[in-house]
């Protein structure tokens, strides 16, 4: 079996890649590294490599600048994970979801003879709004499980196709599925663990801009409406909402806009007017920005395809 050091140099041939590393494992343990095509990397998510590794007193791995997403679960022993300069001790049915461009260190916790873990790394076009919100709702990007949980069981599946080596679309899109899911499941099990709730007030102001949106609306508007600071009302939108209060305005605005475009004959002018842009060039600018498309091409394709 090809060892451990050989496979590194699929990582290594990351030109912003700083690795440093001291791999004391048992030769029992798996590395699976599947071939990527331009089919997988079309796809939301995809297995770049996936394993279970069986690991002794030296070891350790540092990294910093992998464009990858890393999903690792401990079944046995006590792991140490260094990220974003916090150092944690994680013991069985515990997981951590990192983003590898950032530097991490995975070690063994000093006089633990054996850590044994399962891993995947991936990425695709919608794996970091996951991650991100993982990590926003628990910063130090790892919990614990209780034993009957859905991550291992995830990692053990889509483990056990990679090492069939069937490259049908059907397995592919399986993996993808797989990874979407057991990304949902660890966002789940992080807001569980956190007691994560959307302070009433941030609803109460979501709630507004949802309903308010054709009005002129500002930061300061929603801070002296709300009694809430402008700075504090940023930072707590955007933890719980994932987003600025403004950005939300936008968003909603949009949705709304395209509404009407596709239902109505309302001149494109009125219709930014009735959604809340007073300034026509400026709504046609943001839509084309947001949609790539003018307000007039979108009705268009819309009516055609009805």
């Amino acid at each position: 079996m090809e060892n451990f050091t050989s496979k590194l140099d699929r990582q290594k041939s990351s030109p912003q890649l700083s690795l440093s590393y001291n791999l004391d494992y048992d030769e029992s343990s798996v590395w699976e590294l599947p071939e990527i095509t331009d089919f997988h990397k079309g796809l939301p998510f995809y297995v770049q490599e996936i394993g279970m590794t069986i690991a002794y007193e030296q070891y350790y791995v540092k990294r910093k600048g992998l464009d990858s997403y890393m999903l690792c679960y401990i079944t046995e022993g006590t792991a140490v994970l260094t990220y974003d300069d916090t150092q944690s001790f994680l013991s069985p049915d515990s997981v951590f979801l990192i983003n590898c461009q950032n530097e991490h260190i995975i070690s063994i916790k000093q006089g633990t003879h054996r850590m044994k873990c399962y891993f995947v790394h991936f990425t695709g076009a919608g794996a970091q709004q996951y991650v991100d919100v993982f990590a926003r709702v628990l910063p130090a990007s790892w919990l614990t499980l209780s034993h009957s949980n859905p991550i291992l069981p995830g990692i053990l599946r889509l483990l056990s196709i990679i090492q069939k080596h069937i490259r049908s679309s059907i397995s592919i899109l399986e993996c993808s599925n797989l990874l979407s899911n057991l990304c949902f499941n660890m966002v789940e099990q992080a807001e569980k663990h956190a007691g994560f709730e959307i302070p009433p007030q941030i609803l109460k102001i979501q709630r507004y801009l949802s309903q308010e949106y054709a009005q002129k609306i500002d930061l300061d508007l929603l801070s002296e409406q709300f009694f809430i600071s402008k700075s504090y009302l940023l930072r707590q939108f955007q933890k719980y909402i994932g987003c600025t209060p403004l950005e939300y305005l936008i968003q909603t605005r949009m949705v709304e806009a395209k509404k009407l475009l596709r239902s109505t004959t309302l001149p494109v002018a009125k219709i930014g007017e009735t959604v809340g842009f007073s300034d026509p060039s400026y709504f046609v600018r943001v839509f084309r920005n947001r949609e790539a498309i003018t307000p007039l091409k979108y009705r268009k394709i819309w009516v055609l395809s009805l």
